[in-house]
């Protein structure tokens, strides 16, 4: 049976439903149309076709993120701060795999949110002493981090491993690689500074 009101955020709601289940790259229109009820020509009363709909989620992936590490991060400071907004960033991706997908697809609606994100994670940098000088560039490190692992996660790629431990071991590093660049003459960061040993 059809749904009776179908609009654009309905569309796009079911399309994230079925996108978090096939992944973007294996969203398409007919089964789309079929969980809706309707038959294809419909779904163009609300939608541009296919790539407005991925542009449409990608829009509401960008949303989404902002969101949730904003609220994690909340009035948090420093390690707290990082250590929320990770966790936020790989909850949201892991909830919403089809929107992320598309966001992560579409660089404009990948650049704004990242800019969100930044915004954070760089105040973060700051309270562990990195100079501002250096805070963008730190902010970016880690998002790109956090990036990395979501996909990779997303498609199995970390293997039979527990992920959890996995991602503790990253927002480890992360944190404790979040410190001022060393002054000339003095000794570099070894790995037995994170408390790791050295090969």
């Amino acid at each position: 049976m059809p749904r009776m009101g179908l609009t654009p955020d309905k569309v796009v709601a079911a399309a994230a439903t079925l996108a978090d289940r096939v992944g973007i790259h294996g969203l398409s229109l007919s089964p789309l149309a079929a969980e809706l009820g309707v038959r294809v020509p419909s779904l163009y009363k609300h939608i541009g076709g296919l790539d407005d709909l991925r542009r449409r989620l990608a829009a509401r992936g960008a949303v989404g993120l902002a969101a949730a590490v904003d609220t994690a991060a909340g009035s948090r400071h420093g390690r707290d701060a990082l250590l929320a907004i990770g966790a936020a960033y790989r909850g949201y991706a892991s909830a919403n795999r089809g929107c992320y997908q598309a966001m992560a697809c579409q660089p404009a609606a990948y650049e704004r949110c990242a800019g969100a994100v930044d915004a954070l994670l760089c105040r973060a940098a700051l309270e562990h002493g990195i100079p501002a000088s250096g805070a963008q560039r730190a902010a970016q490190a880690v998002r790109s981090a956090l990036h990395g692992f979501v996909a990779l996660e997303a498609v199995g790629g970390l293997g039979s491993a527990a992920n959890d431990a996995s991602f503790d071991v990253l927002m480890t590093l992360l944190e404790r690689g979040l410190v001022p660049e060393p002054q000339p003459g003095t000794r570099e960061l070894r790995l037995a500074a994170l408390g790791l040993p050295e090969r």
